[in-house]
């Protein structure tokens, strides 16, 4: 399987949907991470270590799976392709214009955030941990918990994935 992280494009956001670390894991259990050329840069992370992690760099929107952060913009959506999964916070409650484009071009979106706070889902939980980092000064102190979740968002939704019945054949 190939995951992908673009360069995150709202304003004032400095966050990576994966670090080195988290990437350096993926590697290892044999998935293809490719990271967009300067999509660590704002959280400290250059494109260097993403290469010695085991990341490829390249086109950000290119895996079957992509990681971001922040909810796509129209323009983001358009880069998507049927069939591909977008995982990240997308704000389905708030953004109902966002998740009717997803759906309607096709892919399978995962909201980070609407996945529910319970103990069989405490490999997904990605607000208990985003909760803790501040992201108003970043700080490499920040790096080990900002790793962590994001390790926890991504090979928690790579695992639902493949419980799907009908996305097994992107993987």
């Amino acid at each position: 399987m190939k995951v992908s992280v673009p360069k995150e494009s709202a304003s004032g956001e400095r966050r990576v949907a994966l670090v080195p670390e988290v990437v350096q894991r993926l590697s290892g259990e044999g998935i293809e991470v490719v990271i967009e050329s300067g999509a660590g840069e704002a959280a400290h992370h250059p494109d260097a270590a993403y290469e010695q992690a085991g990341a490829s760099l390249g086109g950000g929107w290119s895996g079957a799976v992509v990681a971001k952060v922040a909810p796509p913009s129209e323009d983001e959506i358009g880069r998507l392709e049927r069939g591909q999964v977008l995982i990240g916070f997308l704000q389905p409650l708030t953004s109902p214009e966002t998740v009717r484009a997803l759906a309607d071009a096709g892919v399978a979106a995962f909201a980070m955030e609407a996945i529910p706070r319970i103990t069989r889902a405490q490999s997904m939980d990605a607000l208990g941990h985003v909760a803790k980092i501040r992201i108003d000064e970043p700080s490499p102190d920040l790096a080990a918990v900002g790793s962590h979740a994001a390790w926890v968002d991504v090979r928690g939704a790579v695992d639902a994935i493949r419980a799907v019945p009908g996305l097994t054949m992107l993987i």
